[in-house]
């Protein structure tokens, strides 16, 4: 989010509540299930040893996610 909040600001833009709602909606979206389902495309998750505000991407599922999206 940290980076997210930084690109928009020095794009010009405001950071409104609106807008870190959103992020945080589709993080939700598509975050894994703890403990990780087989064969689920969502390419977020948090990982266990770090703060809850804490997203991760794995490459494999993003791979996967993205190549289902392009395949739509």
């Amino acid at each position: 989010m940290r980076a997210m909040r930084t690109r928009r600001e020095r794009a010009g833009h405001d950071v409104t509540l609106k807008f870190e709602d959103e992020i945080e909606r589709l993080f939700r979206d598509y975050c894994a299930a703890e403990p990780p389902v087989e064969g689920e495309t969502k390419p977020f998750f948090r990982p266990k040893e770090t703060a809850g505000e804490v997203w991760c991407v794995d490459p494999a599922r993003l791979a996967v996610f993205l190549a289902g999206d392009d395949a739509a």
